[in-house]
């Protein structure tokens, strides 16, 4: 769960439009969940925001109730 994910390669995995991919993953960033990095003038790559305590928390939940 340490991988880099760019909004189109989300919103491609999740099957939903780009935009509502960039809209969740703004929230999520807000939040504090997320996290970025800028390569070049316009792609980002999302990721957990490794110092975030809510973010551990999520991940955590999630990992837990992975089939």
């Amino acid at each position: 769960m340490d991988s880099q994910l760019t909004p189109s390669q989300v919103a491609k995995e999740v099957g939903v439009s780009y935009s509502n991919a960039v809209s969740h993953l703004e929230a999520l960033g807000k939040e504090g969940i997320l996290c970025y990095v800028r390569f070049g003038e316009r792609i980002r790559f999302y990721k957990y925001d490794e110092i975030s305590s809510i973010a551990t928390a999520v991940r955590n939940l999630i990992e837990a109730y992975k089939p």
